[in-house]
């Protein structure tokens, strides 16, 4: 039987990551969607409508003004963000082979409200494009659960900046459920 380098080792465990889906997509987007049911996202409008003006469109104008409105930060080495018509997630960030985040994909329930898409695009862009997915994909594949910390940094982040997006009382309440799953998660492995 042939040894494999130990260097060898970790770029064979990076490939069958990037392989299986493990390095494009965020931990617990799935929570995401569940959480923001119909009715909830009624309410959501009218709070939007009442605090912004009318609703963001589905467009890539949109993404623009929410960026300049929210003042988020964009990395450089991020493309523009896009809209993903299939994605039933708020967003999700991307990365290639190497960890440096290339692609961040927003789903129609982001654009609820303003104040809804200036959260993913901030938990999106100015928290997981800033986070190392290598380090992340390899601390998982050895059996340490770093996605869900990566997931509640940036919902985290979502929360202590309401005031920044205007969330409405029920979109913060939506992210503390999506927190607290994550959480609970961590508690029963």
């Amino acid at each position: 039987m042939r040894r494999v380098p130990a260097l060898g080792t970790l770029i064979l465990c990076l490939c069958l990551l990037a392989v299986s889906g493990c390095a494009a997509k965020s931990a617990s987007s799935s929570m995401t969607a569940s959480h923001f049911t119909t009715d909830s996202i009624s309410n959501i409008a009218h709070f939007a409508k009442e605090s912004f003006g009318p609703l963001p469109t589905l467009s890539g104008a949109a993404i623009d003004e929410a960026i300049k409105r929210f003042a988020i930060h964009v990395p450089k080495s991020v493309a523009r963000p896009e809209i993903d018509h299939d994605l039933s997630d708020r967003g999700r960030t991307s990365w290639d082979l190497f960890g440096r985040s290339v692609a961040v994909k927003l789903g129609p329930i982001a654009f609820t409200s303003w104040g809804l898409l200036g959260a993913t695009l901030a938990h999106e862009l100015e928290i997981h494009c800033q986070q190392n997915l290598m380090a992340i994909s390899f601390k998982d594949a050895l059996g340490i659960d770093a996605k869900n910390s990566a997931e509640k940094e940036a919902y985290a982040h979502e929360l202590s900046n309401a005031d920044r997006f205007g969330l409405s009382p029920e979109e913060i309440q939506r992210i503390r459920e999506t927190l607290s799953a994550i959480e609970a998660l961590d508690n029963n492995p």
